[in-house]
C-alpha cells in the first residue's frame, strides 16, 4: 500500500523526530521512516521505490541532517516533483537550493496536535495526498509516443467503449485538484446532461499530465466513432503541443472544442474545420484587476505592487502591467512581477512570504498583491496571516483571480486582505463549450463561430471594505 509521508532526517536525531511520527499517525496518515527497511534488503532500490509511491516528503533540517549523504539527495526528490516539506527542530537554515522554500520551525513544540504550526503541515499533507498518483519513472510516457506506430492502449480503450452511444463526448480534464478547475469540470459534465449528451472522463492512472492527455488524444485517432458528440479538451497544453494538437484535429471526423486555452492568432485558430475555441479573455482579466487597483488607489497611497504569477496565463500580469503605466495617479509605482507562484497554494505561499517579508525588512512594503489565479491567491493569503502572526505588519491588500467558493466567501466576511476578485465563470464557460460543441455537429458547421469570449468581471460589484462609500465610475478610473 503506498504510505502518504516519507520522513527523510538523520538518525541521531529521532528522539526530536519520533513525536513528529507519531502525531501524523494520529492524524491517520501512513508515515514511512528507514526503521521499516528490513535487515538483508537493499536500502536504495527501497527508498527509490518507496519516493515514487509516496504523496509527500518532509525533511528534518538540522545539524546533523546538513552533513547527511542521505538527507540531501531525499530532499531533492521531494523538491523536484513538489512534494517537499521542510521542518526544522533546531532553527537551522536549509542548505543552498532548498532556501527557497520555508521551513516550518518547529522548535519547542512538544507534540501538540491543535499547534497551528503542525496544523499548517497537516493542511498541506491532506491537500498533496488528493492529488493524482505519479507513474514511477520507467512507466512515464515519452515523446516517443507520437511515433506513427503507437497503439498502447488503443485496445483496451476500444473494448471498454465498444457500445457506447453516438451521443457520448470525450472531456479530457487538466485538473482534478485545483478548485476552480473541479468546478469547471463539474459544471462541463452538467451543461452535457442538459444537452443529453453523456459524458465520459477517461485518463488512464489518473494521471492528468498532458503526456497522458497527448496520449489520450492521439489514441482517440483510431476510436473516434466512439466519442460521435466529441471532444472537449480543457486543459493547458503548451505552446509546442499546439501544432501536434492542430494535426490530430484535422484527422478527426468529430467536433472539438478547446476551453479556457487562448487561440493562436489567425489564420491557423480559423481553418481547422470543427474545432472551436472558447475562452475567458485574459486581456480583459487583467484590466478589471488593474481597474480594482485603481479603485484602492482612491482610498489609500499606492507605492508598490507584487504580482504572484505562474508559468502560464501571462496575458493577465501583462496586460494588468499595460494599463497601471498608463494610469497617471500610479505614475512612479514601483511594480515587481514574479512567476514562480505555479499555480500552486504551497508554492505561492512561499513566494509570496519571503517577498513581502524581505520588502518589509527594506522599508519598501507592498501595498497591493495581484494574483493571477485563486489557488495562488490563498497562498499570498496565508502567507500574509503567517507573517502578521511573526510580527506587527500593515497588510497589503490582495485581488484574486478565479472566483471559487472559497475566494468570495472570504470576500464576503469582511474579514480577509482579500478585497477584489476577478470572476471567470465557470458555468457560463461550460454551458457555452458545450452549445459550442453542439453547433459544431450541425450543417452549418463552416457557419459557426471559431472562437467564442467569456468576459470577466469583478467581485463584488461594491467594494465590502468600504461600504458606505460612492465606486469611481469607469470615466474617473481613466
Amino acid at each position: 500500500m503506498m504510505a502518504d509521508i516519507f520522513i527523510s532526517y538523520k538518525r541521531e536525531d529521532w528522539p526530536t523526530v519520533e513525536p513528529l511520527v507519531k502525531a501524523l499517525e494520529a492524524q491517520n496518515f501512513d508515515v514511512w521512516w528507514d526503521d521499516k527497511i528490513q535487515p538483508g534488503e537493499k536500502i536504495t532500490p527501497i527508498i527509490n521505490e518507496i519516493l515514487d509511491e509516496v504523496a509527500c516528503v518532509i525533511v528534518v533540517w538540522s545539524k546533523r541532517s546538513l552533513a547527511s549523504n542521505w538527507v540531501p539527495d531525499e530532499a531533492d526528490y521531494g523538491r523536484e516533483h513538489d512534494i517537499l516539506i521542510p521542518v526544522t527542530f533546531d532553527g537551522s537554515l536549509p542548505p543552498l537550493g532548498f532556501q527557497q522554500l520555508l521551513a516550518q520551525n518547529l522548535e519547542a513544540w512538544a507534540g501538540n496536535s491543535t499547534d497551528l504550526r503542525f496544523q499548517k503541515i497537516v493542511t498541506r499533507i491532506r491537500k498533496l495526498r488528493e492529488q493524482p498518483a505519479r507513474q514511477p519513472e520507467s512507466l512515464k510516457l515519452t515523446s516517443v509516443l507520437a511515433a506513427p506506430d503507437w497503439h498502447v492502449d488503443a485496445d483496451l480503450i476500444r473494448s471498454r467503449y465498444a457500445a457506447i452511444r453516438n451521443k457520448r463526448i470525450f472531456l479530457i480534464a487538466s485538473s482534478i485538484n485545483e478548485e476552480w478547475q473541479i468546478a469547471l469540470n463539474f459544471h462541463l459534465m452538467q451543461a452535457a446532461q442538459r444537452a443529453d449528451l453523456l459524458c465520459s472522463v477517461l485518463v488512464p492512472f489518473e494521471d492528468h499530465s498532458v503526456e497522458q492527455q497527448r496520449a489520450l488524444l492521439q489514441s482517440a485517432r483510431s476510436t473516434a466513432e466512439d466519442y460521435a458528440g466529441g471532444i472537449i479538451i480543457c486543459s493547458g497544453w503548451p505552446d509546442h503541443f499546439m501544432d501536434e494538437l492542430a494535426a490530430i484535429i484535422r484527422q478527426l471526423s468529430i467536433p472539438v472544442v478547446l476551453v479556457d486555452r487562448n487561440p493562436p492568432p489567425p489564420p491557423d485558430s480559423v481553418f481547422i474545420p470543427k474545432l472551436a475555441y472558447v475562452s475567458v479573455s485574459d486581456g480583459a482579466g487583467g484590466e478589471y484587476a488593474a481597474n480594482a487597483v485603481l479603485q484602492l488607489a482612491r482610498r489609500f497611497s499606492i507605492k508598490r505592487i507584487l504580482v504572484i504569477a505562474g508559468f502560464a496565463k501571462s496575458e493577465r500580469h501583462e496586460s494588468f502591467q499595460r494599463k497601471l503605466m498608463m494610469s497617471e495617479k500610479l505614475k512612479g509605482c514601483d511594480l515587481i512581477v514574479t512567476q514562480d507562484g505555479k499555480f500552486d497554494r504551497w508554492i505561492a505561499e512561499n513566494v509570496a512570504y519571503n517577498r513581502i517579508d524581505e520588502a518589509i525588512d527594506e522599508g519598501k512594503p507592498f501595498d497591493v498583491v495581484f494574483c493571477t489565479a485563486d489557488s495562488m491567491t490563498l497562498g499570498c493569503l496565508d502567507a500574509i496571516e503567517r507573517l502578521a502572526a511573526r510580527r506587527q505588519i500593515q497588510k497589503p491588500r490582495v485581488i484574486g483571480y478565479d472566483g471559487t467558493a472559497t475566494t468570495k466567501s472570504l470576500v464576503d466576511s469582511g474579514h480577509s486582505p482579500l478585497a477584489r476578485i476577478v470572476i471567470q465563470d465557470s458555468k457560463e464557460l461550460a454551458g457555452t463549450a458545450i452549445a459550442q460543441l453542439i453547433r459544431l455537429q450541425g450543417e452549418d458547421c463552416a457557419e459557426a463561430k471559431k472562437i467564442i469570449w467569456i468576459h470577466p468581471y469583478l467581485y463584488p460589484s461594491i467594494d465590502k471594505i468600504t461600504i458606505g462609500q460612492t465606486e469611481p465610475s469607469d470615466e474617473e478610473i481613466k
